[in-house]
């Protein structure tokens, strides 16, 4: 018999923790790879930071040209389905008049300029998210460490960078970053 979160056994009439099933413990896992990491928490604590009241989503995932093609006679749940195989931003904040889509690394360097500046253009073509087509959209790296010779080459390319951590003032302390 079964009480909530908690079973009786009928044998020994003692109270016991229900058991965990393979199902729970892949939930658990799919769970935790979801929005946690490092990575999360730095886009969660610059939104926080910057855009309070602002709405935002994690790890939204954009559909590149091929396979939207692909899937184009599917339905909305098998959409879905192949979607989770697509690439992802690390989040994304909206307000009523502006999109900031934001990606979280390591080290900056041109490669994480140059996928944020494709994951962008993917996100302007992606059909899920055409009620953001008029907003006005800021790209946001957020990175740990970076040289000041990348961080020129994003801003060259519109892309804002924020530096977290303890090796924020890394490249050079009395530039603005």
């Amino acid at each position: 018999m079964s009480i909530g979160m908690l079973s009786v056994s009928a044998a020994a009439g003692a109270w016991a923790e229900p058991s965990r099933t393979a199902a729970d413990e892949r939930g658990d896992r799919a769970a935790k790879r979801t929005g946690c990491g490092w990575q999360f928490a730095a886009f969660r604590d610059w939104k926080a930071r910057e855009y309070l009241r602002a709405a935002y989503q994690i790890a939204p995932r954009v559909w590149r040209t091929e396979s939207l093609a692909r899937v184009a006679d599917k339905s909305a749940a098998e959409r879905m389905t192949w979607k989770q195989c697509e690439p992802c931003l690390t989040g994304l904040t909206y307000t009523e008049r502006c999109l900031y889509l934001a990606l979280a690394v390591r080290a900056l360097e041109p490669e994480a300029v140059g996928r944020l500046l494709y994951l962008a253009d993917l996100f302007r073509r992606d059909p899920d998210y055409a009620d953001h087509r008029n907003k006005r959209t800021h790209l946001v790296m957020i990175a740990r460490t970076a040289s000041p010779s990348v961080t020129d080459f994003a801003r060259r390319h519109r892309v804002r960078v924020v530096l977290v951590g303890c090796n924020a003032l890394a490249t050079d302390p009395d530039r603005e970053v």
